[in-house]
């Protein structure tokens, strides 16, 4: 039987793919942020860019269709690598970061500059004093055709 708090943690990660206010702080979507910002480490730090997008695909789980010729130049940055999906043959130059709470999509034969910054979640106030770590999207959907 699931914990309360694996249970809090799926809900709060639902709350967050729909859009919604949500505590980035549970552990859930602490533990995904580690996960994918070691991953993205490893990214960085590999030699052979064959190796680079099996890690991307495969541990990162960027979504991106098998047949296409994607190519992202280190370094690399995101927060979860799942809300990432990409068309055909797009290319991610640089130094970009994927602050990926919510779906971004880019369409097929995309080509990002170097730099590129796709901050799609915002901080929401909280009271002094409070270890309230709630974050909101607001609805947001990043998609670029």
């Amino acid at each position: 039987m699931d914990s309360i708090e694996d249970v809090e943690g799926q809900k709060q990660k639902e709350r967050m793919l729909r859009g919604e206010s949500y505590d980035a702080s549970c552990k859930l979507l602490m533990l995904e942020r580690e996960r994918a910002h070691d991953t993205c480490f490893d990214f960085n730090n590999t030699r052979y860019e064959k190796d680079r997008i099996r890690i991307f695909r495969e541990e990162l789980k960027v979504n991106c269709p098998e047949d296409s010729q994607t190519w992202v130049v280190p370094p690399f940055y995101c927060d979860y690598g799942y809300n990432i999906h990409l068309g055909k043959d797009v290319f991610i130059n640089m130094n970009c970061v994927f602050l990926d709470v919510v779906k971004i999509s880019l369409g097929n034969n995309c080509l990002l500059g170097p730099g590129v910054q796709m901050p799609v979640r915002s901080q929401l106030a909280t009271t002094a004093g409070s270890e309230d770590a709630r974050s909101s999207v607001r609805g947001l959907r990043l998609e670029i055709v």
